[in-house]
């Protein structure tokens, strides 16, 4: 059986998002920090392989989470499904509970 890769993108805004995150965690523990930055890249990988993995947040736009297991809240990532690729639109921490 084939495993069918698709090619999974960060927006400018999950950029963003991704190094806000660690320039707040670094303040207190510059460890925590690469290591929640690096749970939350290494999910890309993830959702290349299994895309649907994501629950619907939003039928309408077609807008999927994924949460990423980090810490006592973790973080979500928010993202869409398109022909051939991935686009991951956001990404914001398990306690701010909000749909972007």
């Amino acid at each position: 059986m084939r495993v069918a890769y698709r090619l999974a993108l960060w927006t400018k805004s999950a950029i963003d998002d991704l190094n806000r995150y660690y320039d707040f965690i670094r303040l207190n523990n510059a460890d925590a920090a690469v290591h929640a930055v690096q749970a939350i890249v290494s999910s890309r990988e993830s959702l290349q392989q299994n895309t649907r993995q994501g629950v619907i947040a939003d039928k309408i736009a077609a807008l999927r989470q994924l949460v990423v297991s980090f810490s006592k809240y973790g973080f979500i990532i928010n993202y869409i499904i398109l022909k051939d690729k991935v686009v991951i639109l956001c990404v914001y921490h398990g306690q701010e509970n909000k749909l972007r």
